[in-house]
């Protein structure tokens, strides 16, 4: 019933308030009858005869819930001051749910070396990421550089596969081309024009002329160049050198628990646990694991919170067609 608008293949509310979403699901929740608990934490649940028994827990009372039918739809543990919690993948873990590595996803990625000088630039390039089998993967966009990390939707796409392999010590490599737009031979040809037409000017004027002026200087270090070399005391080698670190730079990544940065949890309940096309577990009749709970995760534009309302659909019309042909 939320009026909305679409802006290139995504749809947001006319009030442009992600409040207003959840004040209205409330709201439609309320009048079909559905309660709320709140400030309550599900402490453990149990199985007997076939009817699931909660205990929780508040400041004021204990009590115990009874159901046939549960749906645990907890999310992941990012986001702690959002709500992110681990209380989910320990409930499961008890009633022996298998759970695969859970780590942070869509989240920036760390680096060892000192990118301070850069923080804040943002730079359309391309992220490429190899390891010993060669390219897994590429994607070119806006690459945001901060104090100890660089982010970005390439970024974090990107570190949905790539802090999986940081966390596991799995050697992968990280090249960040600063202009996709050039070749390399054309990166090269605009050093040779600017040495032909403008050999008084120093280096880190050329870089100026295609590059921010903080990240030309930290380029020119990185190669250990004199910024204030004129270009006609430029060699070739120095000149391949800083073409080198332009279109293929290496940043040496390194693995953080960054669950505060990212936005989505990889890793959760394995997909063998459950029956893919109702969500309901193998092992247990009638308990459907929904959203980021399940080891699915993908990448930066709603796919997340799609895969967590279809999964949850799936789910309540499987449980919908029990209800009916118990009463048939």
């Amino acid at each position: 019933g939320i009026a909305y608008y679409e802006q290139g293949g995504y749809y947001y509310p006319l009030s442009n308030q992600g409040k207003q979403v959840v004040d209205v699901f409330e709201k439609r929740c309320k009048n079909s009858g559905v309660s709320f608990m709140y400030e309550t934490t599900v402490c453990k649940v149990n199985q007997l005869h076939g009817e699931y028994i909660i205990d929780c827990c508040s400041e004021k009372k204990q009590e115990t819930i009874k159901c046939q039918y549960l749906f645990m739809a907890t999310g992941g543990f990012v986001s702690p001051k959002l709500g992110g919690s681990e209380s989910g993948y320990h409930l499961l873990k008890n009633m022996d749910i298998r759970l695969t590595t859970i780590l942070p996803g869509l989240s920036p990625i760390y680096v060892s070396d000192d990118i301070s000088s850069v923080k804040g630039i943002r730079i359309t390039g391309t992220v490429t990421v190899k390891n010993k089998s060669g390219e897994v993967a590429r994607e070119t966009g806006q690459i945001q550089f901060n104090e100890n990390n660089i982010s970005g939707i390439v970024i974090m796409n990107l570190s949905n596969i790539y802090n999986k392999w940081l966390f596991t010590n799995e050697a992968a490599l990280l090249y960040i081309d600063l202009l996709p737009d050039y070749s390399w031979d054309g990166l090269k040809a605009f050093f040779d024009y600017h040495l032909a037409n403008y050999p008084e000017e120093t280096l880190l004027d050329c870089l100026s002329c295609i590059l921010p002026v903080a990240m030309g200087k930290y380029i020119l270090n990185r190669c250990k160049c004199d910024g204030n070399k004129m270009m006609k005391a430029a060699k070739d080698k120095m000149l391949n050198k800083l073409t080198s670190n332009i279109k293929k730079m290496q940043l040496n990544c390194i693995y953080k628990n960054s669950c505060d940065k990212a936005q989505v949890t990889c890793g959760g309940v394995a997909l063998e646990e459950i029956k893919i096309d109702s969500f309901e577990t193998v092992k247990y009749k009638n308990l459907y694991i929904l959203g980021e709970l399940l080891d699915v995760n993908g990448n930066c534009g709603g796919y997340n919170i799609s895969f967590a309302i279809l999964s949850a659909i799936d789910a309540a019309n499987e449980m919908i067609h029990k209800l009916e042909r118990k009463n048939d």
